[in-house]
C-alpha cells in the first residue's frame, strides 16, 4: 500500500510537470489566462456550498469500504473460509459491482431518474446485508 500511494504520488507530480494545459482559457481581455490546479483546495465561498454534498458523498463511501473491509473477517468467522474461498468469494463481489456499474447503473439511472436509481441502490445493499446476517451456510 505504501509502494502504491508514493507510486501515485510520483505519477501525479510528474503529470503536473510534464503535461501541457490543454484547456486554455481567455478572459475578457482576451489575454491567456493561467489556469490554476490548485486553487480548488482552497475552502472559499464556492466550496462552502458543498459542503453537505461532499459530507454525504464521505459517509456513502465510507459506508462501501466497510464490506471489503469486515468480508474477511466475517466469512472465516461465520463460515469457517479459508483463504482461497475468501479471496474468491471477495472477488466475486467486487467483479458484480463493477458489472453493475458498468452496464446497469446508466440505463436504470436513465430509466428511474438520479435520485430513485441510488435510493434504489442503497435498498438493495441494505436488503443484501440484512439477508447475508441471516446466511447460516457459506
Amino acid at each position: 500500500f505504501i509502494a502504491a500511494a508514493l507510486l501515485n504520488g510520483l505519477a501525479f507530480l510528474l503529470a503536473c510537470i510534464f503535461l501541457k494545459e490543454t484547456n486554455r482559457s481567455y478572459g475578457e481581455t482576451g489575454k491567456l489566462v493561467r489556469i490554476k490546479p490548485f486553487v480548488l483546495f482552497r475552502l472559499d465561498d464556492a466550496l462552502r456550498g458543498l459542503t453537505a454534498l461532499l459530507a454525504v458523498f464521505f459517509i456513502i463511501q465510507l459506508i462501501g469500504q466497510v464490506p471489503a473491509a469486515l468480508w474477511v473477517i466475517y466469512g472465516e468467522d461465520r463460515f469457517q473460509w479459508g483463504t482461497t474461498t475468501v479471496g474468491l468469494s471477495l472477488a466475486a463481489f467486487g467483479a458484480t459491482h463493477a458489472i453493475f456499474q458498468a452496464f446497469v447503473t446508466g440505463p436504470l439511472s436513465r430509466r428511474l431518474g438520479e435520485r430513485p436509481t441510488l435510493l434504489f441502490g442503497m435498498a438493495a445493499d441494505a436488503t443484501g446485508f440484512i439477508l447475508l446476517a441471516f446466511a447460516t451456510q457459506g
